[in-house]
């Protein structure tokens, strides 16, 4: 009798490498972080490439330095390229990261992989709002204060980065 090798199904495999992979983050350098968000900087050299991450919360990021993206399912498969510049924006919904802003070519795993495929450095800052987007859901007591002082920390990291207003002032504003 021979016995056909086993082997792990594809969702089982997927979830496992998702769940050791957990506790990479979803960015280079988390910035800040209190109870309503997490601020992320993130860096690819060309060619480099994340490990499998999870993100668990809608997320928005403001590209610094673009380049070309390759998204990767967390069992490996491609799924698309982009040129990764401007602002764009991620609903989570069951599992799936579902564009509501900037122009991606499909919803994405909610675990998956990044891979630089463009001939320069590429560079984000990243915002995890821990805040869930339903209008039904119960806002914590003090949630506009807290807001703001995120915003201001918020600020206060991109002008550390050159990028926030100090950095620009003095130049126009392009509409």
């Amino acid at each position: 009798m021979t016995m056909a090798r086993w082997r792990w199904p594809s969702c089982l495999a997927m979830l496992l490498m998702a769940l050791f992979a957990a506790g990479e983050g979803v960015g280079t350098a988390l910035l800040r972080e209190d109870a309503f968000a997490k601020i992320w900087e993130f860096t690819l050299e060309p060619g480099e490439q994340t490990g499998v991450h999870v993100h668990e919360y809608d997320y928005h990021f403001a590209v610094v330095s673009p380049s070309t993206l390759r998204v990767f399912a967390a069992n490996g498969t491609v799924l698309f390229d982009f040129e990764a510049r401007g602002t764009f924006g991620l609903r989570l919904l069951g599992g799936e990261l579902v564009p509501i802003v900037g122009e991606l070519p499909a919803a994405l795993p909610a675990a998956h992989a990044v891979k630089n495929v463009g001939s320069t450095a590429y560079r984000e800052i990243l915002f995890e709002s821990k805040v869930s987007t339903n209008a039904t859901w119960p806002r914590p007591p003090g949630l506009p204060e807290r807001a703001r002082r995120l915003l201001r920390s918020l600020g206060d990291a991109l002008r550390s980065l050159g990028q926030g207003p100090a950095a620009t002032a003095g130049r126009k504003a392009e509409l």
